[in-house]
C-alpha cells in the first residue's frame, strides 16, 4: 500500500548480545589444522588418548593457539546426520575447555560406539581425553 508506513528494524540490546555471544563462540579457520601436512604431524608423532568412543591425538604446534582437526569417517557413522552430531559435540566440548591447550594441534577419531550413547556421556569422555592431554602438552611447551 502506498500510504501505509514502512516498518523499521528496531535493534534491540538482547538481539545484539546474542549475536556478540554466537559470533564469540564460531569454528574459525584459525582455530583448526587446514593442509594435509598439518594433519600428518599429528598423525606422525602423537600423544594419544583412547576409551570405548572417541580417540584423540595431540602434538604441540608453532602456531600459538590450540587447533582442533575432526577424523570422523564415513565407516564408523554412516549417516551424515550421526556424523554432523558428533563434529558438532565435539567442537562444543573443544570451545569450553580450549583455554586447557596453550599450543596444541588435537585431532578427535570416533569410533562407531559412540553412536549409541547420549551427548552428556559423549561430553564427559571428551572432558577427560582433553584434560589427560592438557597437562603433558603444557608441560612439554614450557620446557621447550
Amino acid at each position: 500500500m502506498p500510504g501505509a508506513p514502512k516498518a523499521v528494524p528496531v535493534s534491540s540490546p538482547v538481539r545484539a548480545n546474542k549475536a556478540r555471544h554466537i559470533s564469540d563462540r564460531r569454528f574459525h579457520r584459525t582455530a583448526r589444522p587446514l593442509s594435509a601436512a598439518d594433519y600428518r604431524r599429528v598423525f606422525d608423532g602423537p600423544r594419544r588418548s583412547a576409551d570405548r568412543w572417541f580417540t584423540v591425538l595431540a602434538v604441540n604446534n608453532q602456531e600459538g593457539r590450540a587447533r582442533l582437526g575432526l577424523a570422523i569417517s564415513k565407516k564408523q557413522a554412516r549417516r551424515a546426520v550421526d556424523r554432523n552430531r558428533l563434529k558438532r559435540l565435539i567442537r562444543e566440548t573443544f570451545r569450553d575447555q580450549r583455554e586447557q591447550f596453550d599450543d596444541t594441534d588435537l585431532v578427535v577419531m570416533a569410533r562407531t560406539a559412540a553412536l549409541s550413547i547420549d551427548n552428556a556421556q559423549l561430553r564427559k569422555s571428551l572432558a577427560r581425553h582433553f584434560t589427560k592431554l592438557a597437562g603433558p602438552m603444557r608441560a612439554r611447551s614450557h620446557q621447550a
